[in-house]
């Protein structure tokens, strides 16, 4: 390995967790002896403070009583800066993610992009470890630790050719994002200071969930930006031992701030019924989708499945408030399977307690052209 004395080389085992190190000498060389040949190992290469200086490199599984040889050349780290502006107003995109992949890089089940989030005024900047050549470049609307190829932004990226210790600026471009704002609130008016957020993103071949790295603040506030325009969202919010409330499922347009919505959460309650069809056969092991109405224009849904009996519980997953109850149950597979429903008159649901609806008859879903 080219280096100076003093450089640490690192190799730790992907499936347990156990770290083996050595320190280089004077020529640059290390060893590591007693490495189990059983785990996936990953190297890499630190200066004597800890900073990296080099990537990851994945080695794979190594065999057992033969000597492994990994070598490295340690190369100036490339700068590659810049800001990302909206295509239509062309102000600076605040939040949003920016991806950095060497071309021609696939390593399957390992992810060779580095990734980073823009400043406020839509800076970002990567120290690259990975040596010179091609890298693509793409600016990407927020999606914490989750993508899919649906992904309407890759349109957006850019390639360069990069050499080592350089120092380049690249700006790039993407079609404005959306904004959702939230106050959320308990069922006694109290903001839900530190509320955590999930996300549902729905396209229209695909979904993502994700979580949220931030929660509400002390007012019960939440701005979430950087979103893709087009996809419709469904944000879930937990507190405490508050039942998790969801806003309306929503999409903006590029650029659109949507009005701040203010979310209830209730405490919690349960319902639970036994779910059977017209002739009173119990519905058995039935697929079930739940729509829980309540509050001003709240709405919780829920999929689960009823028991070998037809029993549907909702134990805990239900405000504790006045509710209508909205159940979509598929029976059966194939050509010989139907969809049955039911809307419940209203229900009051009490904190901490199950409402028995005792026996509940679903009807035909009614056909629709």
């Amino acid at each position: 390995m080219a280096s100076s004395g003093g450089q640490q080389g690192a190799a730790w085992a992907s499936t347990d967790g156990a770290v083996h190190e050595a320190t280089c000498d004077s020529q640059g060389y290390y060893s590591i002896a007693g490495i189990d040949p059983g785990q996936v190992y990953v190297v890499d290469v630190d200066d004597a403070d800890g900073v990296p200086l080099s990537r990851n490199e994945v080695l794979g599984k190594l065999t057992a009583g033969r000597e492994f040889i990994w070598n490295h050349t340690i190369r100036d780290a490339i700068v590659l800066k810049g800001r990302v502006h909206g295509i239509m107003a062309g102000t600076p995109l605040a939040g949003v993610r920016v991806c950095c992949t060497k071309a021609g890089e696939r390593t399957p089940g390992i992810s060779r992009t580095e990734q980073t989030k823009t400043t406020p005024d839509g800076a970002y900047e990567f120290q690259i470890l990975a040596g010179p050549g091609g890298y693509v470049v793409a600016p990407k609307y927020l999606r914490v630790g989750v993508g899919h190829s649906d992904e309407p932004e890759n349109v957006y990226a850019q390639e360069i050719e990069l050499t080592a210790g350089q120092v380049r600026q690249l700006d790039l471009s993407l079609l404005d994002p959306c904004a959702f704002s939230f106050r959320v609130l308990t069922d006694a008016g109290r903001p839900a200071a530190d509320a955590a957020i999930r996300c549902r993103e729905q396209w229209l071949r695909a979904s993502v969930k994700w979580r949220y790295p931030d929660r509400t603040d002390a007012d019960g506030r939440v701005r979430i930006s950087g979103l893709a325009p087009g996809a419709e969202f469904t944000f879930t919010f937990t507190y405490n031992d508050y039942c998790p409330a969801q806003s309306v499922p929503d999409a903006a347009q590029p650029g659109e701030e949507v009005p701040e919505q203010v979310i209830v959460l209730y405490p919690r309650s349960g319902l639970a019924a036994v779910l059977v069809d017209d002739a009173g056969a119990p519905l058995a092991n039935a697929k079930v989708h739940v729509a829980i109405y309540y509050g001003d224009d709240q709405t919780t849904y829920l999929d689960t499945r009823t028991d070998a009996y037809g029993r549907l519980d909702l134990r805990g997953d239900v405000p504790a408030t006045r509710i209508v109850l909205a159940i979509d149950a598929l029976v059966g597979a194939g050509a010989t399977s139907r969809r049955l429903t039911y809307v419940s008159d209203a229900v009051d649901c009490a904190e901490g307690r199950v409402t028995e609806l005792g026996e509940i008859e679903l009807l035909d879903k009614p056909a629709t052209r």
